[in-house]
């Protein structure tokens, strides 16, 4: 199967989410309205377009009927399957460039200045239909994304002013691709690193969901007075606990061991926050008492049994590593 044809194949699939929700007037209005905009009116271009996506994915379904059945051991032309599709995506591409012109003519001027839809539609689109399309299929890849700032999920700050529909903006920044190569100046525009706030709720609001994909289900836990102690030496005792988030790295019948990452209390407003990430074992037990013949009651705990090491991480200075930090956790 020709490459071009395979790769026209997986984008018509990414745009199945588009075909089945611009079948209708009605569908082009919630469409639009999930992507950020209350429409005055449907316009011709996208219903035209949920008309040419309805075709393309009537095409993908043709597709995956064939490649079922070659599967199943039964005859198909899998080829021409392909070609139908590679021939229905022609006019949807042609539709997305055409768009911002097509809208301008078709939406009302001030519309038109008030929202820049006409420049901004076509981006909201497939950023939303990329990050969809990795959720769905390849949702480790979609998490490692998110997590490097690639992928980000705005939601919409409401207002007494807010006039658009509630929606959260997918957005891929493309130009973070190359700062891979250079991860302090990635953290820096993603969580602040380097800079007087850590944005550790962002961290770990991103951490926690990719720990669960992972099969390495994290918990928000709150440091105890002790840890803070000695790994921020210094810094205010009076405030509030550090969240925490620990994840699994090991698990086994008697024992486990968290990875424990902590954004750093401040001695000083002017001090870059840094990282504490410490190893944490900790012992599990199980009791049953028995109630009746037939009926148990079974009791599950989990005990710390010491923090090991903690890595301080800091922007501006050399690592540090804190042996015995007693109980690494108040809650």
């Amino acid at each position: 199967m020709p490459t071009f044809d395979l790769l026209a194949a997986r984008f018509a699939r990414a745009l199945s989410p588009l075909a089945y929700g611009m079948d209708s007037e009605d569908g082009v209005r919630n469409v639009v309205a999930y992507l950020g905009w209350e429409l005055p009116l449907a316009p011709a271009s996208l219903t035209a377009l949920g008309q040419d996506l309805a075709q393309l994915n009537s095409s993908l379904a043709n597709l995956n009927v064939a490649l079922h059945s070659v599967d199943a051991g039964e005859s198909a032309d899998v080829d021409a399957a392909l070609r139908d599709v590679t021939l229905d995506l022609a006019p949807v591409v042609a539709a997305f460039h055409e768009l911002p012109g097509r809208l301008r003519a078709e939406l009302p001027a001030d519309f038109i200045a008030a929202t820049h839809i006409d420049q901004e539609l076509v981006g909201r689109m497939f950023d939303w239909l990329i990050s969809f399309d990795l959720a769905k299929n390849s949702p480790l890849i979609y998490r490692l994304l998110r997590l490097a700032g690639i992928i980000e999920v705005t939601p919409q700050v409401i207002t007494e002013d807010t006039v658009a529909p509630v929606f959260e903006q997918h957005q891929i920044h493309w130009n973070r691709l190359v700062k891979l190569l250079d991860p302090k100046s990635l953290a820096r525009d993603v969580y602040g690193w380097g800079t007087t706030q850590l944005d550790s709720e962002r961290l770990f609001a991103e951490l926690l969901p990719l720990s669960m994909t992972l099969s390495m289900p994290a918990e928000h836990r709150y440091a105890s007075e002790e840890f803070t102690k000695r790994v921020a030496p210094g810094s205010s005792i009076d405030a509030l606990p550090e969240p925490q988030l620990w994840i699994p790295v090991f698990r086994g019948d008697d024992v486990s061991f968290f990875l424990v990452a902590m954004a750093l209390p401040k001695t000083n407003p002017a001090e870059l926050q840094g990282l504490a990430l410490a190893l944490v074992p900790s012992a599990a037990g199980e009791l049953k008492i028995p109630l009746t013949d037939q009926l148990e009651l079974k009791l599950s705990a989990a005990a710390q049994i010491g923090t090991g090491a903690s890595l301080i991480v800091r922007p501006d200075r050399a690592p540090d590593v804190v042996l015995d930090m007693e109980s690494a956790t108040g809650s």
